[in-house]
């Protein structure tokens, strides 16, 4: 693996553990508003959570199709080259 290929990997890995902590800590708001619906959910919360979903997903998505597949599509070719 080259120094360039390393160095990808590594912007990868970093965009794909942001991407899922993001989703995480969604994840939780979500659990939040769900645990104050018995009371009073706090409005504004749930509109800024509401705001983040689509957002959130569709970079998520960008980035699976964008950067992730092609990356481990390139993984795939390389190792059957070798073999």
């Amino acid at each position: 693996m080259s120094a360039i290929d390393l160095g990808k990997s590594k912007s990868l890995l970093t965009e794909f553990e942001q991407i899922r902590a993001e989703q995480l800590a969604l994840c939780q708001s979500l659990e939040d508003i769900a645990d104050s619906l018995g009371g009073e959910p706090d409005r504004l919360k749930c509109v800024q959570v509401a705001q983040y979903i689509g957002p959130l997903v569709q970079r998520g998505l960008n980035f699976e199709q964008n950067e992730l597949l092609p990356a481990l599509q390139k993984v795939a070719v390389d190792r059957k080259s070798v073999v």
